[in-house]
């Protein structure tokens, strides 16, 4: 190893995302040439034409080894301040040997961007802009659009639209997961494609409201689809960039959605009450484009994550092709490759498949309070002019639940666990505090109020959080989509049925939640025991 001035040489063709690099080193003791060609990445402008170019990088008094690994480290460096095209890197590692992927993986790392970086900060804005429309809408908007809408459209009709619309939400977004990862539409990438689609459904709905058609159009069409393509970056970019602080993160990202649930319905109910439902309709339009803008501007995906993400795949897929290769047939090989995805999607982890049950559960039965959280509070006898400020009260202590959870979750108790208390606490303040006195609109009923908003939006704020510490980080975004398309496919009996005991009694149907609420804190109390069964047992094998 010498101190020496090293030039390199990149030359290409606009065609290749792989450039030879030439080292032309001058060794200032014997003034001898060593050209050696290196492969790596670099980024190309492709509105050039398709000539030759040549650029030259000079680093001064740099230590040179002939080590190959350092080299490479040298070239990635290179690579990552050029900051490359995400989709010409990602063909690059395809190309790796398993050598190149263990030098370049070492030479990653595994250290994120934390609260120290201006970006990490500025996607979680982003993403916080996002929850702030979507589920915001979604959990806020929804229930009082519905109530102004009854009287224009039949009962069954809206019932309809806003089980389609909560159904494909979150049905579709497994297939935007795949469509997008095919063609390597990054996170970041998908957001101006899913913010046009749910704003030009909100626009739809401000012009068709009073029409069946636009309803359908609208909500369970464009914005549906807008939704699932929207979920899954805002929460996946945040795993991206925080590790220690990931359920501050997703909590602080959660929270969005839990104040868009406050101020949405006071816009939209004060704006229709003056100018009617289309033109509040607009103006809510207006509003989350506002928002959406921003997100397509602040999130921001981080790149090293991205590069160690893909060289874990290739990793992946090269063991797999030895494997194969040397000791399975052909039909063992399909076999293979369906198993591989399988595990990806958690579908032969019984924790994961229990977080999915658990999930589906409860946040069902959350979806459906909130949904009808106005029908049921004028059941007990509140008057009209004041459920709006019950329903803030609940949503407001959502916003201290949602922050809660996540840092209990991050220092004190497991996900899991702290999920399963949640669920056991809701149940007995329903059952102490709000069957007893269903009558009562006082006192008693602003503390059972408080008490499950903190628990419901504590624990829709978790939920990413119980599949992040079930899962690789790669594979989260696969993992959370599945779990939200079952829990759609939960949401249709699960309403239907609950609304059927609502017709009947309003003391049949919170005893029927408090035992779906009851069996779903069983399911996360086991997420727990059978990670910990399914860790000892890897360990065992590497023993």
């Amino acid at each position: 190893m010498c101190y020496q001035k090293t030039t390199i040489y990149l030359t290409a063709t606009n065609s290749s995302s792989i450039l030879s690099f030439y080292s032309s080193i001058s060794d200032e003791t014997n003034q001898t040439n060593i050209t050696k060609p290196k492969k790596a990445f670099i980024k190309h402008d492709y509105s050039l034409p398709n000539n030759h170019y040549r650029t030259s990088i000079q680093l001064e008094d740099q230590v040179y080894s002939d080590d190959p690994k350092d080299m490479n480290l040298l070239l990635l460096e290179e690579c990552l301040s050029l900051k490359s095209d995400s989709t010409d890197i990602f063909h690059c590692i395809k190309k790796l040997s398993s050598e190149e992927v263990k030098v370049w993986k070492d030479s990653l790392g595994s250290i994120y961007p934390e609260f120290k970086s201006a970006h990490s900060l500025t996607s979680l804005w982003g993403s916080f802009c996002i929850a702030f429309v979507i589920y915001g809408t979604m959990n806020g908007c929804l229930s009082s659009l519905q109530h102004a809408l009854a009287r224009f459209h039949e009962a069954e009709t809206l019932n309809l639209v806003f089980v389609l619309y909560f159904t494909l939400s979150f049905a579709l977004m497994p297939l935007c997961e795949c469509f997008f990862d095919k063609f390597h539409i990054l996170s970041a990438e998908s957001i101006p494609i899913g913010s046009s689609i749910f704003a030009s459904g909100l626009l739809v709905l401000s012009l068709k409201c009073y029409e069946t058609t636009g309803l359908f159009i609208a909500i369970p069409g464009l914005m549906a689809l807008g939704t699932s393509i929207l979920a899954s970056p805002a929460m996946s970019s945040a795993g991206s960039w925080f590790n220690v602080h990931l359920g501050k993160a997703q909590s602080s990202i959660t929270v969005g959605g839990g104040i868009g649930a406050i101020v949405m319905p006071y816009i939209f109910t004060s704006i229709a009450n003056k100018s009617g439902i289309s033109n509040a309709c607009f103006f809510l339009f207006l509003l989350c484009t506002f928002f959406l803008t921003m997100a397509i501007f602040f999130v921001k995906d981080n790149h090293k994550f991205l590069i160690e993400q893909e060289l874990t795949k290739r990793e992946a897929v090269l063991l797999q092709q030895n494997n194969t290769k040397n000791h399975y047939s052909g039909n063992k090989k399909a076999i293979i490759k369906v198993k591989n995805i399988f595990q990806k999607y958690g579908l032969t982890q019984v924790s994961f498949i229990l977080v999915m049950l658990s999930a589906a559960i409860a946040e069902n039965c959350i979806g459906f309070l909130q949904l009808n959280i106005e029908t049921i509070l004028s059941f007990t006898g509140v008057k009209e002019a004041n459920i709006k400020n019950y329903y803030a009260i609940m949503n407001t202590s959502g916003v201290i639940g949602r922050l809660a959870f996540g840092i209990f979750a991050d220092y004190l108790i497991s996900a899991n666990i702290l999920q399963s208390v949640g669920l056991i606490t809701s149940v007995l303040v329903t059952t102490f505090l709000w069957i007893p006195n269903l009558l009562n609109s006082g006192t008693i009923l602003i503390i059972v109020l408080l008490i499950q908003g903190v628990i419901f939006n504590g624990i829709y704020s978790i939920t990413a959080l119980c599949i992040s510490k079930v899962s690789k980080k790669e594979d989260f975004a696969k993992r959370f989509s599945l779990l939200y398309m079952i829990e759609s496919f939960a949401c249709f009996p699960i309403f239907q049925f609950l609304a059927h005991q609502l017709k009947n009694s309003l003391v049949l149907s919170f005893k029927t939640i408090n035992i779906f609420l009851i069996i779903a804190a069983v399911l996360s109390i086991l997420v727990q025991l059978s990670y910990s069964i399914e860790q000892s047992i890897k360990k065992k094998k590497y023993i």
